[in-house]
Parts: structure tokens; C-alpha cells; sequence
């Protein structure tokens, strides 16, 4: 009675500290992630919501979690505190899962410290209060090693637990698992070894079958929608290069420097990929194609990478958490909750490691949760150390933790000093040992990602405080520059942001925000050459349509219509009809050079959904104004008998919207002749009816296309 009544107060202990912190976290929209990690999973949670179960393209990111997002939050426009809470309740059930293995491997008492070390533990905590994945994938994996245990158990055990049953159970949770994380496929020769030791050949081929089945079935879906063989993600030959490149230290690098956002880790790796192979890629290619450029560098200095593998080796065991896009160790300064009393890594991992030994040597089935860590282990010294990504080992660190802590009170409790020194020496010794390494201390992008963040929510000034602060601790951080220089641009200081446009492009010469940034300062300055110098650098970086686009308005500001008819024109094969303004810019300049045989496809893809006719009209009629301002009713009336004609029948049915183009084009000249009132009413008509094609209104309203409701995005 008295072990259920202390297993229930732990219990509750647990899940009470998660969703005090989950409550408080929601006081604090900073802490939400809506530009980075956890965005690609919410975006495929609502398609899912929405109906597309199934998806179109092959998988990139690992696929179960943002299943697990529309389940926990099954509505469009619910409350992502559902989710959150949701999670806290899945981690509170790995914290159970964490005392049984314990309990199942060393006992009551060590199952009950145990419990505690999973409470208390500061990031484990954390990740609670995010939409990312480490909550559900600690679960499915501790479950899959629960279920493990009970299949390698005493004889008396397996027949209670039955056996069949327990070894698919162990390798159907494996599996989930991977659709989690895919290096926790590592595991699955544990599985598989340790029940053809102790229960058979039958079982593990039973757990091998049925590990298997999620991660063929994904297999088979990613055939089916991209006719293409990937086994789960064609993130893997990416993530492989992301730690092994020329700029690795044992830490996360991306492709290309500056770019680690999410967003961008998908476009470069395809992006690039098929530029080096001058066509289109399939996604297992892309793959492949990042693999070989690992392997490649890999193989140009062996030595190199034996000595960044035990960099890594070493950096998986400090006590320092390594951020990513949050940085634990920022958080904690913001979060009393996070700071009080938490259990952390440094105290974990030293225990983890001497409870294998102490107070005696484990036996094989006790050995199973450090067999685990040794796979998580392995599947980071070939990649990358982040705090994050080391973070499933600690359920598996904790029972040998644990164990080492009731030894030492036992031995504290039996007067066996010589016992309790060697156990207490061990551990102190290896947290020395493991402190030993260099670390690099970032203390930069925490700081960073919290401005963005700010920067999201319109607080421009705690947005430019942050980002200053990260650039006084690390002078060198392009992207802390170039976004200081963006919220200053923001409060109209346009000096002092080119100044930290300047200083990012000299920390990172192909920084691509910050070269665009200044190409478009010193654009509005007309200083044409030193524009063009920093478009150029951003288009090498990532030769992005838009950009394009925009070196095409350069060259048009600047008189030189060839060179813009050119930058339009290489807008508008990267992206056709999703990038309609390059279309209408190139036909508007063909047009008005006489030019209107190449002018009409231009413009007609400028008009997607519009009747061709009309737009050209539009346009002619504005030249024709120009060439005689003093007359313009005789355009006008032209345009109204056009309006006529093209109205419907009977005014039952709504206009198109071509003939809101019309009434635009209408109101521009009725604007240009002094008559605003006239123009307010012609505005007025384009609201009945329907301006789909932003710019090509841009574009007829000119001058007044900010009054009237059309700004420029850009």
C-alpha cells in the first residue's frame, strides 16, 4: 500500500511539473516555434485534419509525429495547448515506463529514484512545452524496451506476459519509434539479439517482422506518391552532410552557412543537388547525392574525421547541452520552473555509466537500457551532437543512475566506505573526465531565435536588444547582424541598418539575406553598381526567382531595359505561373517597345484566369493616356463600353475579375486628371468585382496602388 501510495504521489508529481510548465510557457507566446522546427510538422498536421491522410510527396521529415498532432488536436483551429498537454500525459506514461524497466531490472527502491530522475529532469521538462519530437519518440521507444524486457524475463515472467505477444509488441513500438526518429533503427539488432538469446529464434523474428511493418509501410506510400524508393526519409543524406562537411566541428552545420532553417534545409539540399547534376532529381538521388558528398570529404582526410568522430564521441557525454533552435541553458534564465533543482545530463550520464559496475556488474538482461545508449550513441559520433538529439538516451541512463544511487545509500546505510568511496570516486571522476573536452559554448542562437520570435510578434525593440546582445557576444554572427539590421529598417533608422547589413556581409560574404538586404538599400539609393554587386553575391548563394525579379526592377529603375527584360525573363523560367509579376513586367516592356506578338504569351500567363484581351486593353489604354494627358475621357469611355461588353448578362452574375482590372484602370486616370472622387468610385466598383491577379493591380494603379489596397509585399 505504502509503495502505491509514494508510486502515485511520484506519478503526480511528474505530470503536475509538466503541465505547471506547459501553463507557463503559454503565458509566454515567445516560446512558440511557428518559423522553425516544429513548422513543417504543423503544416502537415492541419493537411491532415483537412483530409489528406496520405500526403503527395515523398517524405522528408520523419512522419509519425505530426500524425500524432492531428490526432491530439483533431479539429481546425484548436488550441495547441491540447497538444501540449497531450504530450505532458504521454511523458508522465514514460515516466511509469522508466520505473517498471527499473523495477523489472534492479528492484522497488532504485525503481522509485528512478521515477524521480524522470520528473525532475530539466529538459525533459522542456520539450513538454514545444510541438517537436522527442516526447513521443522517448515514449514509443521506452515501451519497445518495456515490452523487450518482459519477452527476455524470467520463465515465469515470459509465460505471464506471453511471449509471442511480448517480442511483436517489443518490435511494432521499435518500429513506430523509427517513423519518430530514423537513427532508432540502430536498435532493432538489440532487439533482435537479445531475444534469439534468451527466448529464441521465434521471437525475434517475430519482433523483426513486426518492427518492420510501419517502416514498410511507409516504404510502400513513398512509392506510391513519388514512384520512388525511400526507405523512410531522403532527409538521411543531408543530415549525413550536415556533420560531415569542410565546416564541421561536432555540431550541426548547414548546408550552406546561415541557412538552418528548416525551410532551407529542404530547398538547398534539392536545390543544389540538381544544379551539380544539371537536371531534375529523384528524392532518393538527392539523398544518395549528399551521402557521396559526405563520404567524399570523408575520404579526403581520414585522420580528420577519425579525430572529429572522437570530438563527437566526447561531446555526446559533457554536461553541456548543445543548442539548436532553442537553447535550453537561454530558457532556463527565463523559466524559474526549468531552473529550480533539475535533474540535468552532468549528473546522469557519470551515474548512468557507473551503475553498470557498481555495486556489481550488471548481468545481460540488466544491460539492455545500455545497450540502447550505446545504439543512440553510435548513430550521433558518425552525425552530430545536439542536446536535443542525445536526449533519448536518458531514459535508458537513468535505471543504471539510479541503481548507482541506491547503491551508494546502501553502502552510506551498511558503513561500507571503501564501497561507497569507490562508487562516489567513479562518478566524480568521469563527470571530471567528461568536462575535460572543449565545448563550443552558443551562447548566440538562442538569443537569435528569441529575437526572431519577438520580431514575429512586432516587439521590434526587445527584437533589436536581443539581437544586439548576441552580436556583442559573438561579433562574427552574420545572421545576428543582418536581422539587427532588419529591425532597425523597421524603425526607419536606414543608416545604421545598412551598417549592419555591411558588417554581416563582412563576417559571411555570401550571406544571401544580408546581400539582399543591402542590394535593396543601396537600390532605393540609386547607387545601381553597389546594388547590383550584392544581388549578384545573393543570387550565387541561392538564385531564387523572386531574386531575379527584383534584379529586373533594379535594372528598369536604373534605364537599362534589355538587362531587365533579361532578369525578368530568368524570374520567369524558374517559376512561370507561380510568379506572375515576373510574366507581367517582361510583357509590359515587350509591349510598350512595340513588341506585342512576344508581349501576349508573357502576359497572358500575367493573366492566368483573365480574358487575354483584357489586360493588353488595360495597358493600351494607359499608354494612350500618357501620349495625350489632356484628354483622357476617351479612353475612359472606351474602357466603360469594354466594362459593358464584358460584364454579365442581366447584372445577375458576378463580374470576372479582369473587369475589376478595368475599373482600376478607370479610377488610375480618373486619379491622374485630378478627379479623386471620381476615383474613389471607380475603386469602389473593383471590390464587387474580384481582383484575383494582385500584380497586374499593382501595376495598373501605379502610384496609388498603396492607397487603394495593393501594396507590394516585397
Amino acid at each position: 500500500m505504502a509503495r502505491a501510495f509514494s508510486l502515485l504521489i511520484l506519478l503526480v508529481l511528474t505530470l503536475a511539473v509538466r503541465i505547471a510548465f506547459v501553463n507557463t510557457a503559454e503565458q509566454y507566446p515567445y516560446i512558440d516555434d511557428m518559423a522553425g522546427d516544429s513548422r513543417p510538422y504543423r503544416e502537415r498536421a492541419a493537411e491532415i485534419r483537412a483530409g489528406d491522410f496520405f500526403g503527395h510527396e515523398v517524405f522528408f521529415d520523419a512522419p509519425l509525429y505530426p500524425y500524432f498532432l492531428a490526432l491530439a488536436n483533431g479539429h481546425p483551429g484548436g488550441s495547441e495547448l491540447t497538444p501540449k498537454v497531450a504530450q505532458a500525459i504521454l511523458d508522465t506514461a514514460t515516466a511509469f515506463l522508466v520505473y517498471s524497466i527499473t523495477c523489472s531490472l534492479f528492484g522497488v527502491g532504485p525503481g522509485m529514484i528512478a521515477l524521480a530522475l524522470y520528473a525532475l529532469y530539466g529538459m525533459l521538462v522542456f520539450y513538454n512545452g514545444l510541438l517537436l519530437k522527442p516526447v513521443l519518440a522517448l515514449f514509443l521507444l521506452t515501451a519497445s524496451v518495456r515490452a523487450l524486457l518482459a519477452a527476455t524475463g524470467t520463465p515465469d515472467e515470459r509465460r505471464t506476459h506471453s511471449l509471442p505477444f511480448a517480442a511483436a509488441l517489443s518490435g511494432l513500438l521499435l518500429g513506430l519509434s523509427v517513423l519518430v526518429r530514423g537513427n532508432f533503427l540502430l536498435a532493432l539488432p538489440i532487439h533482435g539479439f537479445a531475444l534469439w538469446r534468451v527466448a529464441g529464434r521465434r521471437a525475434a523474428i517475430a519482433a523483426l517482422i513486426a518492427a518492420l511493418l510501419p517502416v514498410a509501410a511507409v516504404t510502400v506510400r513513398n512509392y506510391a506518391v513519388g514512384h520512388d524508393f525511400v526507405l523512410l526519409t531522403y532527409h538521411a543524406g543531408p543530415t549525413f552532410y550536415h556533420g560531415n562537411n569542410p565546416r564541421s566541428d561536432g555540431t550541426y552545420k548547414p548546408i550552406l552557412p546561415g541557412r538552418q532553417n528548416p525551410v532551407y534545409e529542404k530547398s538547398d539540399a534539392i536545390r543544389l543537388a540538381e544544379e551539380d547534376a544539371g537536371r531534375a532529381l529523384r528524392p532518393s538521388e538527392i539523398s544518395r547525392y549528399w551521402f557521396a558528398r559526405a563520404f567524399e570529404h570523408i575520404s579526403s582526410d581520414v585522420p580528420a574525421f577519425l579525430a572529429l568522430t572522437g570530438r563527437r564521441a566526447a561531446l555526446f557525454w559533457h554536461a553541456y547541452e548543445i543548442p539548436d533552435t532553442y537553447d535550453f541553458n537561454l530558457y532556463r534564465s527565463l523559466f524559474p520552473l526549468l531552473a529550480f533543482g533539475f535533474v540535468s545530463f552532468g549528473l546522469v550520464a557519470p551515474l548512468g555509466l557507473v551503475g553498470i559496475f557498481f555495486p556489481r556488474r550488471v548481468t545481460f538482461r540488466q544491460s539492455i537500457p545500455a545497450l540502447v545508449v550505446a545504439a543512440i550513441f553510435l548513430s550521433l559520433v558518425f552525425l552530430f551532437v545536439f542536446g536535443r538529439y542525445r536526449l533519448p538516451a536518458v531514459p535508458f541512463l537513468i535505471p543504471t543512475a539510479a541503481r548507482a544511487l541506491h547503491g551508494l545509500g546502501s553502502a552510506v546505510q551498511g558503513m561500507r566506505w571503501r564501497s561507497f568511496g569507490a562508487g562516489l570516486g567513479a562518478t566524480i571522476g568521469l563527470a571530471f573526465l567528461f568536462s575535460l573536452v572543449p565545448v563550443p559554448r552558443d551562447e548566440t542562437t538562442g538569443l537569435y531565435n528569441l529575437g526572431i520570435r519577438m520580431e514575429q510578434l512586432g516587439r521590434f525593440a526587445e527584437a533589436e536588444a536581443l539581437y544586439r546582445e548576441a552580436v556583442e557576444r559573438e561579433p562574427g554572427f552574420a545572421s545576428g547582424w543582418n536581422n539587427l539590421g532588419g529591425v532597425l529598417q523597421q524603425s526607419g533608422a536606414a543608416h545604421e541598418a545598412a551598417a549592419a547589413f555591411e558588417r554581416a556581409v563582412e563576417a559571411d560574404g555570401g550571406h544571401f539575406l544580408a546581400n539582399r538586404n543591402l542590394a535593396r538599400h543601396y537600390r532605393d539609393r540609386r547607387e545601381w553598381d553597389r546594388a547590383r554587386l550584392h544581388f549578384d553575391r545573393a543570387y550565387a548563394t541561392d538564385p531564387r526567382p523572386d531574386l531575379a525579379l527584383d534584379r529586373g526592377a533594379l535594372e528598369e529603375r536604373a534605364a537599362d531595359r534589355e538587362s531587365a527584360m533579361e532578369w525578368y525573363g530568368r524570374a520567369l523560367d524558374r517559376a512561370g505561373v507561380l510568379l506572375p509579376e515576373a510574366a507581367l513586367n517582361l510583357g509590359r516592356l515587350l509591349f510598350e517597345d512595340g513588341r506585342h506578338e512576344e508581349a501576349a504569351p508573357r502576359l497572358a500567363i500575367a493573366a492566368t484566369g483573365l480574358s487575354p484581351d483584357l489586360f493588353p486593353l488595360a495597358l493600351e489604354a494607359l499608354n494612350e493616356a500618357a501620349a495625350d494627358p489632356a484628354r483622357p475621357d476617351d479612353v475612359i469611355t472606351r474602357l466603360r463600353a469594354a466594362i459593358r461588353a464584358e460584364s454579365p448578362a442581366g447584372g445577375n452574375a458576378a463580374p470576372g475579375a479582369d473587369i475589376g482590372l478595368l475599373h482600376l484602370t478607370v479610377a488610375r486616370l480618373h486619379a491622374e486628371a485630378g478627379r479623386p472622387d471620381s476615383a474613389m468610385a471607380a475603386v469602389a466598383r473593383t471590390r464587387s468585382a474580384p481582383i484575383a491577379h494582385t500584380a497586374a493591380a499593382r501595376y495598373l494603379a501605379g502610384p496609388y496602388a498603396l492607397d487603394w489596397g495593393f501594396p507590394d509585399p516585397g
